[in-house]
């Protein structure tokens, strides 16, 4: 299959398929400063398989499109890690202005916020409040089963973004869908809470209803600092 380019319309402005690795999925994209964000990206319109779909649906619809998770339609373990991390990357390349945290090593300044400071050659610890927030990574893809057989494809991520006066702001960013579907899944808020708040759900929110992850290492998202 031939895929023509995206069109570029502008700075970190474009139109035309989301990446070659998905040509089913075609996506208009638009940047804009906010006097409170800085500049950002904001998705126009999305299409899949030649049918208008919701940001939140996309996934779903490819696999549905696809008859599994790979474009031969096959849904093993290691077809659904490739598939989601492809399409991530593929959205990070599109959203120009996303935030999104993509080097090997952590950025000076989330750095200082992660970790206690310590003395040249000493091992670093986490800041307090900080303990169960995953060292820094560049962005990955897991899959974890459920309680109830199925299993779900887990993305997570640093994120940064201008908080304008707030200064820069830092969260620690999830996205869950099922397997069997590429439905979104809604992960349970982390136990015990987070002193910084959770990003989804709100803090104090009830526990999703439905079958939960069975590894309760599965990453949940959180603030990282305060507003």
């Amino acid at each position: 299959m031939t895929v023509e380019p995206r069109r570029s319309t502008g700075p970190g402005c474009s139109e035309g398929v989301l990446s070659p690795e998905f040509p089913e999925i075609q996506v208009k994209v638009s940047a804009s400063f906010a006097h409170d964000a800085g500049m950002i990206s904001d998705i126009e319109s999305i299409e899949v398989a030649g049918t208008p779909c919701q940001q939140n649906q996309v996934l779903q619809a490819l696999v549905a499109a696809r008859k599994g998770w790979s474009r031969s339609g096959g849904s093993s373990e290691g077809e659904v890690k490739a598939t989601l991390h492809a399409y991530q990357e593929a959205w990070g390349a599109v959203l120009e202005y996303s935030g999104r945290v993509t080097s090997e090593t952590a950025p000076e300044d989330l750095e200082r916020h992660l970790y206690r400071s310590q003395a040249l050659g000493q091992p670093q610890t986490k800041a307090p409040g900080f303990e169960d927030v995953p060292d820094y990574h560049p962005p990955r893809v897991g899959v974890y089963a459920l309680d109830d057989g199925d299993a779900i494809a887990v993305a997570s991520w640093f994120q940064t973004w201008d908080g304008g006066n707030h200064g820069t702001q830092w969260a620690y960013m999830v996205s869950a869908y099922r397997v069997s579907d590429g439905s979104p899944y809604k992960l349970a808020p982390r136990p015990g809470g987070d002193r910084w708040g959770t990003l989804l759900p709100e803090r104090g929110a009830p526990q999703p209803e439905g079958p939960q992850p069975v590894d309760p290492k599965v990453p949940r998202p959180c603030h990282l600092t305060r507003y």
